[in-house]
């Protein structure tokens, strides 16, 4: 799946469904949990794209991890976020939910 991730040639939202699909992996199989998390936060820091970019803080953020919450900062700072998919109060409010 990470190579599939990675590839640009896919349609956008194949490849947000399938960052999703890692999502739920790491939290299905903690084992995998700190590699995912590190793939997909790389994938962040890489992307040109700011829709995709967008996809991959919703999924960072499933996490509730405070870690992610400066570089998502940084991500919208540096003006590389989608900000009509996500945005700061988006953000605030995902990591913010109770967790089920």
């Amino acid at each position: 799946m990470k190579e599939w991730v990675l590839d640009e040639e896919l349609a956008l939202y194949i490849r947000g469904s399938i960052a999703t699909a890692l999502n739920v992996i790491a939290h299905q199989h903690p084992d995998r949990k700190e590699e995912i998390t590190a793939f997909l936060s790389k994938l962040l820091e890489d992307t040109n794209d700011s829709t995709f970019a967008a996809f991959l803080i919703d999924e960072l953020l499933s996490f509730k991890d405070p870690n992610f919450l400066s570089q998502v900062q940084r991500a919208f700072e540096d003006e590389r976020i989608d900000t009509d998919v996500i945005n700061e109060h988006i953000v605030d409010w995902l990591f913010n939910l109770p967790e089920k």
